[in-house]
């Protein structure tokens, strides 16, 4: 692994902390953990890691992303929270390609606010127009096709527990409990070298609608073949989900406005997972500027 603008070490600890976990002792993994860290980050990177597991060795690199060198391949490199800290993101993205093994993963996180989840979005277009190709988790389901929306992005995961010694730090320091934050929401992007996909589909129009046409069909009933992309957005109304079939200009939307045991994967699928909609209403929605797919009591969904 190589993790580029490692910080102080949190995902190296869980890399550790995964590999080392509930392991036969005998058949352990080996991890290398290469870190790039220019700041002084890197001394409490190197105190939080210093003895790790075994199966674990990391190695501290202190030059800016920009100008390191490797002497090796990597099966996995890790730009997390970086991306927005650098002047030349998709230069400098592009360049860590060249440094992965031929099955690698180059893995993109940023924080789920829109500003750093749209801009992690156009590197990763970036990229895939310099002959990367995106593995997921957005979609490319149509041939010769790649979407042009803003894509704001995003995953959540269950809200964390803030940590007793932080407890105790606020409660010495007087500091109000509103500076807590424990929701998980981030946005990533899996790119590779090797042409693989996530989801090795490709459509036609004999059969499914395309996103990039939705326009020429408001008003209609429509079979489609997408991509959720979030979790229920909504606030308190119908839930709501971004969906992407990887043609589309303009935002689109799932809104399950009856929700019955036929099209109850929309709710239930996860982040990423495909949804084939079957008899969808296509409608615009003027106020956001977007399309909205209408899943009611006449709709299938079956998540695959």
């Amino acid at each position: 692994v190589l993790d580029v603008g490692a910080g102080v070490g949190g995902p190296a600890l869980g890399f550790a902390d995964t590999f080392a976990v509930d392991r036969d002792p005998t058949n352990l993994p080996i991890l290398e953990y290469h870190a790039v860290e220019p700041s002084a980050a890197a001394d409490v990177f190197e105190a939080m890691l210093g003895d790790g597991p075994r199966n674990v060795t990391t190695a501290v690199h202190r030059e800016p992303a920009e100008t390191f060198e490797p002497d090796a391949d990597f099966d996995l490199v890790f730009f997390n929270n970086v991306l927005s800290e650098l002047d030349s993101p998709v230069e400098t993205a592009e360049r860590y390609l060249e440094f992965l093994a031929e099955s690698g993963s180059l893995v993109l996180v940023a924080p789920a606010d829109r500003n750093t989840s749209i801009h992690l979005r156009e590197v990763e277009r970036a990229l895939e127009n310099r002959g990367a190709t995106v593995y997921g988790p957005t979609v490319r389901l149509w041939p010769d096709q790649q979407p042009s929306d803003t894509c704001w992005s995003f995953d959540r995961r269950p809200d964390i527990a803030v940590p007793a010694f932080q407890r105790a730090l606020a409660a010495e320091a007087d500091r109000p409990a509103a500076v807590e934050n424990t929701a998980v929401k981030y946005s990533y992007a899996v790119i590779r070298r090797d042409s693989r996909r996530r989801d090795e589909l490709a459509l036609d129009r004999s059969n499914v609608a395309l996103l990039a046409e939705t326009e020429t069909h408001v008003g209609k009933r429509l079979d489609f073949v997408v991509a959720k992309l979030s979790r229920d957005l909504s606030e308190g109304g119908h839930p709501l989900y971004k969906i992407s079939d990887g043609s589309e200009s303009t935002s689109h939307f799932a809104v399950l406005v009856n929700e019955t045991e036929l099209n109850r994967d929309l709710r239930g699928a996860s982040y990423g997972d495909l949804l084939f909609i079957s008899n969808g209403l296509a409608l615009y929605n003027d106020d956001e500027g977007a399309y909205n797919v209408v899943v009611d009591e006449e709709t299938i969904v079956d998540a695959r």
